[in-house]
């Protein structure tokens, strides 16, 4: 039974060969929200996705993404300036449902849901004490924590077909980790896809 259906999945799979593939590369400033917003700036990223259309309506797919968010400068007693770092591997797969099929823009929405890998470079403060002369010295350390977190992205977006191989995609996305990271943050994405198929 199970070589059955296997067979079935693969000669209906075949059958719909008009449906695309889409590979392509995008960009985005990445907006830290809730507590990730206090001390780190709006960030970047960078990565690669890949779609299947299962038909003109419906894409599943994959992403891998890269973000990178920089902290505030400080200066310590010893006159010492530092800065915290956080970088965020994102890799999901993803759901998109597209309003309209006809003519060359299309908006969609869907949802990315996936594991993101997280890793935190930085400076903590551990406490103070006052040396002789009365000045307050704090006991800065510097750390690296990095963990897993399970995360999804809501999204919603518009393309272009710039040609009849060449599609642009822009979309906004909020990436909500379900786990107790408070590394979430707002994207604001741009890229190009190249069609594979009809």
């Amino acid at each position: 039974m199970r070589k059955i259906f296997f067979i079935s999945v693969l000669l209906i799979t075949g059958m719909q060969l008009k449906a695309q593939f889409q590979v392509g590369g995008g960009l985005g400033l990445q907006i830290p929200v809730g507590n990730f917003s206090n001390g780190y700036h709006p960030g970047f990223d960078i990565g690669v996705t890949g779609k299947y259309f299962l038909n003109e309506n419906m894409a599943v797919g994959a992403n891998l993404f890269f973000n990178f968010f920089n902290g505030d400068k400080y200066r310590d007693y010893d006159g010492n300036v530092w800065r915290n770092h956080v970088s965020i591997t994102a890799f999901t797969g993803l759901f998109h449902y597209y309003f309209s099929t006809g003519g060359k823009i299309k908006p969609y929405a869907g949802s990315d849901l996936g594991f993101y890998f997280w890793r935190t470079k930085g400076y903590y403060n551990y406490g103070y004490w006052v040396n002789p002369a009365g000045h307050t010295v704090y006991n800065y350390q510097y750390q690296t924590l990095s963990g897993t977190a399970l995360g999804i992205a809501p999204t919603g977006g518009i393309t272009y077909d710039i040609s009849d191989k060449l599609v642009f995609d822009a979309n906004l996305k909020f990436n909500l980790m379900l786990t107790d990271s408070g590394l979430n943050y707002f994207g604001i994405n741009a890229g190009v896809f190249y069609k594979i198929g009809k």
